[in-house]
């Protein structure tokens, strides 16, 4: 059936940065060649990629995808970089960890050393790595890690659980860890299963138990797709919601980003929205606030909290204290920069209340604390009322540099 969605409009995303990232910590493993298609250039990616590069393997560009080819043994006294990526930080200590003989060099940026990393530096050293902290640099001399059970706090950052069950079929014993407190971004470690799974791990889960045997070895693949970035594609949904032309984008229905399921509370608010095979359209309808756990989706609290302005009731967000540890802490960033609108916020430890607003303060400039979230959920508020101004908008590369040159397709 010929599509119905007019393509006015119609904007295409590239890969899944958190899917890349979790692929070229194992093709760093598995040294054999990877065909990835969709891949991305956004500032994340390349600052992994930069980082696999000096660990052997080569990048080799085509016209639609990367093929990744071992060409060397990584080098003793490796010096990397992750810049302000926390993904590429925490998936690369694991790993370095895990490479014996090789002597490494993580440093980080200061806004990233905000960011709470012990926790993982502790359960890796508790499992025979040697990782110390040094300032802003993390020293590593790689060796056999050896498993056993771990208690780790969920409630801090999915991605403690994800670099250590990326890292699993190089230990010794079997890896078990049991996660306590609250889950945070439990669906990025879902992710990860996912995608170990793709390429023949065997993971067990069972309630907060997770389970990885030993002895299992990650098993080569010809090529890879990338699904399209689902945490970029909702900012455009969101302008969507509020355009009365709407907006279209690239859409694939089964999705192992947890990002993909806000187009659930777009339709539960009320927007209309339409899919079509490969394609979606989202447009303008009258907006109810809403209550929700975002716990699974700490990304997309600003972008939410943008609608909810515009909705004729409050929305309530709820579950999102671990958004204090993101590249800002955005739920205070929220609240101050709402304010200055005009916009009635109740912020607790774990929730925030937007009150909707109708008399918008629009000659004010909003910080966006170096936050790549915080630039584009705010470029929808600039987007609908010109006047307002961003303080800084060049953050937005690290996830998707392409983001205002595809925002000004919209009209």
């Amino acid at each position: 059936m010929e599509s119905e969605i007019n393509l006015g409009n119609f904007i295409e995303v590239e890969g899944s940065k958190s899917i890349i990232n979790r692929i070229l910590i194992i093709a760093s493993i598995l040294n054999k060649p990877l065909r990835i298609y969709n891949y991305s250039s956004c500032e994340d990616i390349k600052t992994m990629q930069a980082n696999v590069t000096k660990m052997g393997i080569d990048f080799k560009m085509g016209d639609n995808f990367v093929d990744l080819i071992s060409s060397q043994l990584p080098q003793n006294n490796l010096k990397l970089h992750v810049q302000d990526s926390a993904t590429a930080f925490r998936l690369l200590l694991a790993r370095m960890a895990a490479l014996p003989g090789v002597n490494s060099t993580i440093t980080i940026s200061s806004q990233l050393q905000n960011r709470p990393h012990k926790h993982l530096v502790d359960v890796l050293n508790k499992i025979g790595a040697d990782v110390k902290q040094i300032d802003d640099r993390f020293e590593i001399s790689g060796c056999k890690l050896s498993g056993g059970v771990l208690d780790i706090n969920a409630s801090i950052s999915s991605q403690f659980i994800s670099a250590l069950l990326l890292i699993s079929p190089l230990m010794l014993d079997d890896l078990i860890v049991n996660l306590k407190g609250t889950r945070a971004s439990n669906g990025y470690i879902e992710m990860t299963i996912s995608i170990m799974k793709q390429f023949g791990i065997e993971v067990k889960t069972n309630n907060n138990q997770i389970s990885v045997a030993a002895g299992q070895k990650y098993k080569a693949i010809d090529s890879y797709y990338i699904e399209p970035d689902f945490s970029s594609l909702c900012y455009f949904w969101a302008l969507g919601a509020l355009s009365k032309k709407g907006v279209n984008t690239n859409y694939i229905s089964i999705s192992m980003q947890p990002d993909h399921k806000f187009i659930n509370l777009l339709r539960l608010m009320g927007a209309d929205i339409q899919i079509d095979n490969s394609r979606i359209s989202v447009k303008k309808n009258k907006l109810s606030g809403i209550s929700v756990n975002m716990s699974n989706m700490p990304d997309q609290v600003p972008t939410l909290a943008v609608l909810a302005i515009f909705a004729d009731s409050s929305t309530t967000i709820n579950n999102i204290a671990h958004l204090k540890h993101k590249e800002s802490d955005r739920l205070k960033a929220i609240k101050d920069e709402f304010t200055k609108l005009g916009v009635k916020v109740v912020l607790t430890r774990n929730s925030l209340q937007i009150n909707p607003c109708r008399n918008i303060n629009k000659n004010v400039t909003l910080k966006t604390y170096n936050d790549h979230r915080l630039v584009m959920a705010f470029s929808i508020l600039k987007k609908n009322i010109p006047t307002i101004s961003l303080q800084s908008v060049v953050a937005v590369k690290k996830s998707n540099p392409l983001y205002f040159k595809q925002l000004n397709l919209i009209s």
